[in-house]
């Protein structure tokens, strides 16, 4: 990873500054602690991706095909979405030119993959075979990569590293939830003794499914890593003088504007995967706020107020702090600008909002009423958007892209937790019953209560990309 870094810098220094900021580069050939360090901060960075190189996202990754021809069980997994990869904690990252040898681990925690799976055969003791929509949640996973680097001619007629091949160790440390719907045509009971067995005996079960999944995640982020290194000469990759910490944190801010900066190519509007994936990575900096443009902080997310009139329940959240966003991701984006609609389905593996509450009426079946401080955290959320847009001129004179309304959907796929202290004036036995069947039904009570809190936070973000679009001119994001 600390190779693409050393690409970015030296490719928007050289394009910036004059020729003595040309010859800064982040690490000494023989300084591995330093290409640990710029790896750790690439990381993030290089999990948006840049198209403009061919380099597609790694966080969101999105793998076509995954295809397991086991000893006793075969599946395929297809249209597979793997999250979290950008979180992992890169170390002891260690290349030595001399013995064409690269080496580097990763710890990788609450990675998780989802997508639509078919299976047969047997899991271990056990028959299995099921299709539908898989989950598998990874909450800690050690990774160890060694690679053979060799040094090609590039079309320039420089010298370019590219990794020949690589070897890897994979070991999963700690849980892994396996989540399959549909086994057995759904048979309730065969798929519970199925899925118990998988989630009891998770680490031999990860042994013995884990290797073509790994295979294609690793495989693809070595592929974006090559194109890179096509690029780049590798006497542009090295320093012979040690710069400091100092100078590399300044460097990588310098790669940092960059890169925000490339122009990037328009997708045609009807390549609907370079669509969702050139707005996985606007998502990414409308969430993480670009104050010059007035686009704000997303996550965490602050609102004063939300109100919520209810058929028979109102309530008022106050002082509301809300994370998880910036973990959000879009599994699917089309546009069509005839009818200047877009639509999107996004999914959200958490969210955390919490407050202070006042509340009265009914909650379904049971009176309520109370105020005090709140927590709502929710695991995977599904949204679903259905956006009017329009084209509007700016101060540049071009034309860019506006969000006028939007119509929402939004189911909670995992479970809810709702904690609302003083219900009742600190009645203990009023609140914890109102408590037990909020968190019993948590989809029913989800259902009936999101819809004001989940337009509040939606509204924000809409906002947020307005803003952002005000920054690209329409032509430099499709062409239709």
């Amino acid at each position: 990873m600390f190779l693409v870094n050393t690409f970015v810098l030296v490719l928007c220094i050289g394009a910036s500054f004059s020729d003595p900021i040309q010859s800064i580069v982040p690490c000494h050939k023989n300084d591995h602690a330093c290409m640990t360090t710029s790896a750790k901060a690439t990381l993030p960075i290089f999990a948006t991706g840049f198209p403009d190189f061919g380099v597609e996202s790694s966080d969101p990754l999105i793998l076509n095909e995954i295809i397991g021809d086991l000893s006793t069980l075969k599946y395929k997994f297809t249209d597979t979405i793997v999250t979290g990869l950008k979180n992992c904690d890169v170390h002891d990252v260690k290349l030595n030119l001399d013995n064409s040898h690269l080496h580097y681990e990763l710890t990788c925690k609450n990675v998780v993959m989802r997508g639509q799976y078919i299976i047969g055969g047997k899991l271990f003791v056990l028959p299995v075979e099921g299709k539908g929509a898989y989950e598998i949640h990874c909450k800690k996973y050690e990774f160890v990569i060694d690679a053979d680097v060799k040094l090609v001619k590039g079309n320039d007629g420089t010298q370019h590293l590219a990794i020949k091949k690589y070897k890897f160790t994979s070991d999963a440390q700690e849980g892994i939830v396996y989540d399959f719907k549909n086994l057995f045509n759904g048979q309730k009971d065969l798929a519970e003794t199925v899925l118990k067995f998988a989630n009891q005996n998770w680490k031999e079960v990860a042994n013995f499914v884990q290797e073509p999944a790994v295979v294609a995640v690793i495989k693809k982020i070595t592929e974006n890593l090559n194109k890179f290194l096509k690029i780049i000469p590798v006497d542009n990759l090295f320093s012979l003088v040690k710069k400091t910490p100092t100078m590399f944190l300044l460097k990588l801010c310098f790669a940092i504007i960059c890169v925000t900066s490339i122009k990037a190519q328009p997708c045609n509007v009807y390549d609907q995967g370079c669509i969702t994936r050139s707005a996985n990575r606007a998502y990414a900096k409308i969430i993480a706020g670009i104050p010059s443009a007035g686009v704000k902080v997303l996550d965490p997310m602050y609102h004063e107020m939300i109100e919520g009139d209810l058929s028979v329940l109102k309530f008022k959240l106050t002082n509301s702090t809300v994370r998880g966003f910036k973990d959000c991701f879009l599994n699917n984006v089309k546009m069509d600008m005839n009818k200047m609609n877009t639509q999107i389905d996004m999914t959200c593996p958490w969210i955390q909002i919490s407050g202070q509450y006042v509340i009265n009426g009914r909650l379904i079946m049971l009176d309520v009423q109370g105020d005090g401080d709140y927590s709502m955290k929710s695991g995977r959320y599904r949204i679903g958007l259905d956006c009017d847009i329009k084209k509007v001129k700016c101060k540049d004179g071009k034309d860019h892209l506006k969000i006028k309304n939007f119509k929402s959907k939004y189911v909670a796929e995992e479970r809810v937790e709702f904690d609302f202290k003083n219900l009742f004036n600190g009645n203990k036995l009023l609140g914890d019953t109102v408590l037990k069947f909020a968190n019993g039904n948590w989809k029913e009570v989800s259902e009936f209560l999101q819809s004001p809190v989940m337009n509040a936070h939606i509204k924000k973000i809409m906002s947020n990309a307005n803003k952002y679009f005000k920054t690209v001119p329409l032509e430099n994001m499709i062409t239709y």
